[in-house]
């Protein structure tokens, strides 16, 4: 993974968004790189969303332009006290506090969200490495983190090594 004259960071993925933008705006050319355990980023995400948009707003702020799966926005809010099985008091807005206002939010699904995620992040230059967990970090001698070494593949439930086993690979990075 390590490329001549390229530094490779180990982080998540809004980071390595964030972390490609600096490097155009400085003129600086570093390489970083994404483990995701699962099959696909977004993989393990399965639940949906209240979404409010204010550090999506700052990542990426021509989002509304770029076809992200953030297409139902909250219409209404209401809030609740369940008295019994069968019977509720529903709280006027004018009481509910600001925290649970989600007016202007978005109704996603997360795992949709992490898909374009990583595709801005890929367009950008991030290497995304699916199907990948890391299993433990790499430590120099002063105790400066290194790298990471990724899972094993082919490992039985009983721990023997199975034929298609492979151990983990050492990716090093800043």
């Amino acid at each position: 993974m390590n490329h001549p004259n390229k530094s490779t960071f180990l982080i998540g993925l809004a980071s390595a968004i964030r972390l490609k933008q600096l490097c155009v705006e400085n003129d600086t050319d570093i390489s970083i790189c994404l483990l995701e355990k699962g099959s696909y980023v977004g993989a393990h995400i399965l639940s949906g969303n209240v979404f409010e948009t204010r550090a999506l707003d700052e990542l990426l702020p021509d989002w509304k332009n770029m076809d992200a799966p953030l297409t139902q926005k909250v219409v209404s809010d209401e809030m609740k006290i369940l008295w019994s099985e069968n019977t509720s008091l529903t709280i006027p807005n004018m009481f509910l506090p600001k925290s649970i206002d989600n007016h202007g939010n978005y109704i996603i699904s997360l795992n949709e969200l992490c898909v374009w995620l990583n595709e801005q992040a890929e367009e950008l230059g991030v290497e995304v490495l699916p199907g990948f967990s890391g299993d433990s970090v790499i430590e120099n001698d002063d105790g400066v983190i290194e790298g990471v070494v990724t899972g094993a593949f082919g490992i039985a439930k009983d721990g023997s090594k199975k034929d298609n086993y492979m151990p983990g690979m050492k990716i090093m990075a800043k």
